[in-house]
């Protein structure tokens, strides 16, 4: 059982603190994006005069929206990356995964290891699960729609969240999330495969078929082996509060200076990585990007100075500004710094976000 919650007593599940991260806020670039102030259900989140995210942690109740809809937040348990690399491999060791939130378990205790209790299902974006889906995992929401309506912790607006979220994944995957109204106990977990209707025959018949191959060779108990888990979690902690400290070590502007490379953030990298076999996929999918005209341009390169991820450059050769899309997150800082009006941002497809564009045939 994978939980994303710390645990002083089963019965009551303790969120993890979350943390803003300086190095991701595109406001500080000039952008004027305020999501995760709009999602906060408890009006914990403000700017201070350089434009940084702030949490009143008298206010947060850890529910994990911000979290949602932005990079620039961050759990001190496990990154978004490292979350989705744990539920893959999950998906190959114990067949389907199930998701649900910390206040539809009362007790933990029990649940198997593919099970993810999460502080609130609005807290992962919907590139996570097109991820997962394009992947190839057969993936299981346990939710309590009536009980979404009046949590004291997220609010009435999780629901539309993680319903938008959803539909998202499954529009940009082609695949279908799937519901459950039970978990799979880790003592019997043979008991979920007793319900053909929900999932495929076949892989019910592959992942028990696999589960007794581990239990006959011993990885069975390699993988249910709590040290091996302990020593999982631990790195992946670590990994957590290492991006949180990395996130804080550097202001945005004081990051752009310092490292002039071009790097994807989480929620692109899931989704580029999982496309990346799927360009047909990609191409249905839309997505805005920036632009520059060329006649309007002046070559101050402002949207240069500005640009979080370094998808614009300077081409010498030519004298031109460039875009690099499988970069760019259309933030809009470079619309707001051009003073010409030369930088917009244009509809393009998530085949742009892709190294390479063959057909997959």
């Amino acid at each position: 059982m994978t939980e994303e919650v710390q645990q002083s007593n089963p019965q009551q599940p303790l969120r993890a603190q979350i943390f803003p991260l300086k190095r991701y806020c595109t406001r500080a670039a000039g952008s004027e994006c305020k999501r995760c102030q709009l999602v906060c259900p408890h009006d914990a989140i403000s700017f201070n005069e350089q434009n940084q995210p702030c949490i009143d942690n008298d206010r947060c109740t850890r529910c994990g929206l911000c979290r949602g809809v932005c990079d620039a937040f961050a759990s001190e348990r496990i990154t978004l990356l490292d979350l989705a690399d744990r539920a893959m491999r999950y998906a190959q060791d114990a067949g389907p995964l199930f998701f649900t939130c910390a206040e539809a378990v009362e007790d933990t205790t029990g649940l198997h290891q593919n099970v993810f209790v999460l502080p609130c299902l609005a807290s992962l974006p919907p590139e996570l699960w097109a991820h997962l889906l394009l992947q190839g995992a057969s993936v299981f929401i346990h939710c309590d729609f009536d009980r979404c309506k009046q949590c004291a912790c997220a609010g009435p607006q999780a629901e539309a969240l993680f319903s938008y979220a959803f539909s998202t994944a499954e529009t940009w995957s082609g695949k279908t999330l799937n519901f459950s109204d039970d978990l799979p106990n880790e003592e019997s977990v043979l008991e979920f495969y007793e319900h053909p209707d929900e999932m495929d025959r076949r892989e019910i018949f592959s992942s028990v078929f696999n589960e007794a191959s581990d239990i006959a060779t011993g990885k069975y108990r390699q993988r249910k082996s709590k040290s091996q888990s302990s020593f999982h979690e631990q790195r992946e902690r670590m990994k957590a509060r290492g991006h949180i400290q990395q996130g804080n070590n550097l202001t945005l502007q004081e990051a752009i200076q310092n490292a002039p490379t071009k790097r994807r953030w989480a929620r692109q990298q899931l989704l580029a990585d999982a496309l990346q076999n799927h360009p047909r996929q990609a191409a249905q999918i839309e997505r805005w990007y920036a632009e520059t005209n060329d006649v309007l341009c002046n070559k101050t390169k402002t949207c240069i100075d500005v640009c979080p991820t370094h998808a614009r450059t300077f081409n010498e050769e030519t004298q031109m500004v460039e875009v690099d899309r499988r970069y760019c997150i259309a933030c809009g800082a470079c619309v707001n710094a051009c003073q010409n009006h030369a930088c917009y941002l244009e509809e393009g497809t998530a085949l742009d976000l892709l190294d390479w564009k063959e057909s997959d045939g």
